[in-house]
């Protein structure tokens, strides 16, 4: 649901500010919300889970400036479909890498978003 709401609020905010301000306005808005249940299970990470931590940021301040630069040049649908893609390649890397079983449900949601993904932007096509 957040989610949603977040994409929503880009793809109106890209009309009026620059991406880096849309990034700033997001961190801002985040980070307080994820420190509530962050501060209930605090654990403090070692010198080399710092330095993962950091590189895991900047490499989401990187996706939420591309992010924002998508929703400004393409329609909302467009971009979603491709959000929604990243589910399955994140099922299919944790196979190929991590060699984890996918259960039959796996196979399932990735079907139906490949699916869904088409007739959404075959439903864009025809309007």
């Amino acid at each position: 649901m957040f989610g949603a709401v977040a994409f929503t609020t880009i793809r109106r905010l890209t009309k009026t500010e620059p991406s880096e301000r849309i990034t700033f306005y997001y961190m801002a808005l985040s980070i307080p919300l994820a420190a509530f249940p962050l501060a209930s299970n605090w654990q403090m990470p070692t010198l080399i889970e710092w330095g993962l931590l950091l590189l895991i940021g900047g490499v989401a301040i990187i996706y939420q400036m591309f992010l924002s630069r998508a929703y400004r040049h393409a329609k909302a649908v467009k971009v979603g479909t491709l959000l929604y893609s990243s589910v399955a390649f994140a099922y299919l890397f944790d196979y190929i890498l991590g060699n984890t079983v996918l259960p039959y449900t796996a196979f399932i949601g990735i079907a139906l978003i490949v699916v869904g993904s088409i007739v959404a932007l075959r439903d864009q096509k025809q309007t």
